[in-house]
């Protein structure tokens, strides 16, 4: 799952996908200033737990879009 939020004229692209070597899951996020952050998971239902975290903060600081509204 990947999408694009926006915050005024800035852009953050949040993306769900499949990980890398002993990681099966994967959350990065592309913040407007070139700032990346990937974290990886093992376990599917840490990957969710932590999106849904990570959701409420973006949401709580300005950012909407497809998956937040």
């Amino acid at each position: 799952m990947r999408t694009t939020l926006h915050r005024g004229t800035e852009q953050l692209h949040y993306e769900i996908h499949t990980g890398s070597g002993e990681t099966p899951y994967a959350l990065r996020i592309a913040a407007p200033e070139g700032l990346v952050l990937v974290e990886q998971f093992t376990d599917p239902w840490e990957l969710h737990e932590r999106a849904a975290r990570v959701e409420r903060l973006l949401a709580r600081h300005g950012w909407h879009g497809a998956l937040l509204d």
